[in-house]
């Protein structure tokens, strides 16, 4: 009895240690699986960096490169060889950075700067060491510049700003300091409609405002069989017919239009009067008398070509005061449009130097002119055509 009590104890006890076995393995095996690795850097002279834990088998994550003044960072070493962040770890490392000791010099990003009148941007230096400049403007009236490298355009003209390191070095920009740009709000042309074949005229363009910046404009026409036109608005006409005339500002891309009428020569011929000559030859020989007369008619052919002369247009605009007022003061009129004394439809007309404001047919309101004729005027058509015009003011 005993000894099967005895066996039996037995068996519990090899049963319980086999148990124990087993969970100690499993528990060693978990704790392998669950190492955490401590990994430092050492940065050498840069800024710090905190250490991090990696399981098992885990790779790093690359930090971000430390800084070190007057040095470039080259990278992380590990037992003298740069390290690859996609290892695996199994073990404790330090990986050590590794630097490049920088020499002193700079660029600067650009050597021209162009400003507008109260405009500020600021010199931008290129260098791989941190220093600090000193700036300096050969004309503070011009551009002025601060401690920052920030430059203030105060005037037109040209100044140069120093810049230079704490070794002495220096780097020079070019400061274009200019007005602020007016642009083209307008453009209408000027000049004749009528141009004979083989004649010229010459068309200008008048800019609004007339202190803009950018004056450039360009010239076209519609059809250059009939009519051509150079850069300088000159108008040759070719054969009859109508053509467009276009002018467009380079600024703004503004247009305006005036039809051309070519029309051509006219050729007459004027016969002179007829001439005679008559030359009388008189001998004697001997007693004899002979007398010879000789007559020469000439008739003379004239060709003259010249232009047909007609009628010209005067367009006339008549402003009647309705609302006296002082000079430069607004005044209410009472407007007449004519051709050769007749009435003329018209859309809008502009009057050189006035302001005008139109309200209801045959009325504006505008500032009261100086003088009682004016002869810088356009009216314009509804089929978008226009003249010249002078202007009376009763």
């Amino acid at each position: 009895m005993n000894k099967k009590n005895n066996d039996k104890t037995k068996k519990i006890m090899i049963a319980l240690i086999s148990v124990i076995l087993i969970i100690l393995i499993i528990m060693i095996i978990i704790m392998k699986l669950n190492k955490k690795y401590e990994i430092s850097f050492n940065t050498n002279g840069g800024n710090q960096l905190s250490s991090l834990e990696i399981n098992k088998d885990g790779t790093i994550v690359k930090p971000e490169d430390p800084v070190r003044d007057g040095y470039k960072f080259v990278g992380w070493y590990y037992e003298n060889e740069l390290f690859d962040f996609n290892t695996k770890v199994n073990k404790d490392i330090t990986l050590e950075a590794r630097w490049e000791e920088l020499t002193e010099g700079f660029e600067l990003e650009t050597d021209t700067l162009s400003l507008v009148i109260g405009s500020e941007e600021t010199i931008k230096v290129k260098s791989e060491v941190s220093s600090v400049y000193e700036y300096t403007s050969s004309d503070s009236s011009i551009a002025s510049v601060d401690n920052s490298g920030k430059v203030k355009a105060l005037k037109e003209g040209t100044a140069i700003v120093t810049v230079k390191n704490k070794d002495g070095e220096t780097r020079t920009v070019t400061i274009k300091v200019t007005k602020n740009e007016i642009k083209v709000s307008s453009v209408s042309i000027k000049g004749q409609s009528k141009v004979t074949v083989g004649n010229k005229i010459t068309l200008s363009a008048v800019i609004n405002p007339s202190d803009a910046t950018n004056k450039n404009v360009t010239w076209t026409s519609s059809n250059n069989n009939i009519a051509t036109v150079d850069s300088n608005g000159v108008v040759k006409g070719l054969k009859e017919g109508t053509v467009t005339i276009t002018v467009k500002t380079e600024d703004g891309n503004k247009t305006a239009t005036l039809k051309i009428k070519v029309v051509a020569k006219t050729t007459t011929t004027k016969k002179n009067p007829t001439t005679t000559k008559t030359t009388t030859k008189t001998t004697t020989k001997g007693t004899t008398t002979t007398t010879t007369t000789k007559t020469t008619t000439t008739s003379t052919t004239k060709t003259t070509t010249s232009s047909t002369t007609k009628k010209v247009d005067k367009y006339v605009i008549t402003l009647t005061p309705i609302k006296q007022a002082g000079t430069g003061a607004v005044a209410q009129y009472e407007v007449s449009v004519t051709m050769n004394n007749g009435a003329v439809e018209y859309k809008s007309f502009k009057i050189d130097g006035m302001s005008i404001y139109f309200y209801g047919d045959g009325f504006i309101e505008a500032k009261a002119l100086e003088s009682k004729t004016s002869n810088n005027a356009t009216i314009y058509f509804k089929d978008g055509s226009h003249v010249e015009a002078s202007v009376i003011v009763k």
